[in-house]
């Protein structure tokens, strides 16, 4: 499929109007949960979950596997968590939260998280400075009890 780009001013106007489909994804491995430092906006100089916009044409797991993938970790086991709206000064977004189990790879920086950390479960609390999207969604697959299915999430807007 060919890729066609919208001109930055339209791409503004975009923005302006409609909400932009997301996809982040907790990777756990061995009880910790794998962090990212964002290097852009909206959530620069924070803790970040992996993750990025939809393309067109994609399913929520494509979308979480091309950025995890890009990051260079293959992952598996992916799961729905529920869907996160957010709100900040210059956009909407209403992101699908997954969860995956990491199978192999080492995370490498790319454009948008500039290194890595792995958390332990303990530690998820104290992640610090982290996006409030991120600490929900941690929040919420913390709640999840293996063998079980997922806790309904109520979707609530989060204004940043």
């Amino acid at each position: 499929m060919e890729r066609t780009w919208l001109r930055p001013t339209c791409w503004k106007e975009v923005l302006k109007k409609m909400p932009i489909p997301c996809v982040d994804v907790v990777i756990h491995s061995k009880g910790r949960v794998l962090m990212g430092w964002r290097s852009i906006p909206p959530y620069r100089n924070v803790w970040a979950l992996l993750g990025g916009r939809m393309h067109y044409g994609e399913t929520f797991e494509e979308t979480a596997l091309r950025n995890c993938l890009k990051s260079g970790l293959h992952v598996s086991d992916l799961s729905s968590l529920g869907v996160f709206p957010v709100r900040f000064r210059t956009r909407h977004d209403i992101t699908m939260c997954i969860a995956a189990e990491l199978l192999s790879g080492i995370p490498k920086p790319t454009p948008e998280m500039r290194r890595y950390r792995w958390y332990r479960m303990n530690e998820i609390e104290r992640i610090d400075p982290i996006g409030g999207n991120y600490r929900r969604m941690l929040q919420h697959w913390l709640s999840y009890q293996p063998g079980s299915d997922p806790p309904q999430y109520s979707a609530q807007t989060i204004s940043m």
